[in-house]
This record gives C-alpha cells, structure tokens and sequence, in this order.
C-alpha cells in the first residue's frame, strides 16, 4: 500500500512528502533551514523529541492568524509557508532573547563554547544585550544538581497558594495548620 503524498509549497518551492510529515522535515528535504532548539530526531537509534517548546521553529501559514511550529505542525495538502519573513525573524529573535534572558552568562567558559545552537542564534540575530532582565538575576532559588527536582506546582498545592482563603484570620488558621509552622509565645496569647 502506498503512502499518500501531499503537495505543499515552501518559500516558492513545491515539496511533494508524505501524510503526516511536518513542515520542518518537508523543509529540510528542500534544504531550507529551520532553526530549532528543542528538535532532537537521531534516526539511527529511533530517538525524536519534538515538543515545540522552544518556538524558535514558528513559521508563517497562509490562512492562519498566528506563526506555526514547524517541528509540530503537520502538512496539508495546498498549504503555503513562509519561513523567513520579517514577522517569523522577529518572533524567533525575541523568542530567543527570552531563552537567553534565563540562560547562564558563562558562554565563554562553557564546554558548548562554539558548538552551541543557541549561541549561534544568538549571532544570528545580531543579539548583542539583553532587553528582559531576570532568569538567572531573578531570586528564584535554582537547583542545578540531577539529583534534585522541584516540584513548585505541590509546594504551592500544600501551601494553598491557588485557592487562597478569604480572609486573614483564615489564612493565619491555615498557615497554623501547615507542617512549617512553629508555635510562638506571641501565637498562643491570640487564639
């Protein structure tokens, strides 16, 4: 049985692939560079990460409103994309220049230094200061080892941070309740 083909066009060129490619491996067929940051397709060992949480990838679909993905969004037959217009490169450069804004600033004791996607993006669009501030000035605690991971959305579920109750005796009530809290001299005197 023969797969069905699907006729797009990308910058100008028809591509014929088949059902359920998607626009960036239709567009590297073609030699048409998308970048990507959080793409990972080994195809010697049957490894693919396609998340599209990066949306550096976003590329401009004749007929929709906003930029697609292109390592997620599947071709249809007809479709027409646009990859470098002057709305997809901004997108991509302030989407990278919030990646970088929460990005360690040691690219140059790095051991990616040179080899790295993001510093090449960074190059590419003439990224040269930073207009977010935050990420790694924020005072956010970071944990950098494998072995920890923090879990914010059941700290906040123990701490009642997404229903929060009405009123300040009631929160007082709840914070007593927590495992945090250590009874005061001051504590007893106001119950």
């Amino acid at each position: 049985m023969e797969e069905k083909q699907i006729t797009l066009q990308i910058d100008g060129h028809f591509i014929t692939v088949p059902e359920g490619s998607t626009i960036l491996e239709a567009a590297c067929k073609i030699g048409i560079n998308i970048p990507t940051l959080c793409h990972i397709d080994l195809k010697g060992t049957c490894i693919k990460n396609n998340p599209a949480s990066c949306r550096i990838c976003v590329v401009e679909v004749a007929g929709r409103r906003k930029l697609a993905p292109a390592c997620a969004t599947r071709c249809t037959e007809g479709m027409v994309v646009k990859t470098s217009t002057l709305r997809v490169m901004n997108a991509r450069k302030v989407v990278a220049e919030l990646i970088l804004s929460d990005h360690p600033n040691d690219c140059l004791t790095c051991p990616k230094c040179g080899n790295c996607e993001l510093q090449t993006l960074a190059l590419r669009f003439n990224i040269r200061e930073m207009p977010f501030n935050g990420g790694e000035l924020s005072p956010r605690k970071r944990e950098v080892t494998s072995s920890i991971v923090r879990n914010m959305v059941a700290q906040a579920q123990r701490w009642k941070v997404f229903f929060p109750p009405a009123d300040a005796k009631a929160s007082a009530t709840m914070y007593r309740q927590s495992a945090h809290w250590e009874p005061s001299a001051a504590d007893s005197t106001q119950r």
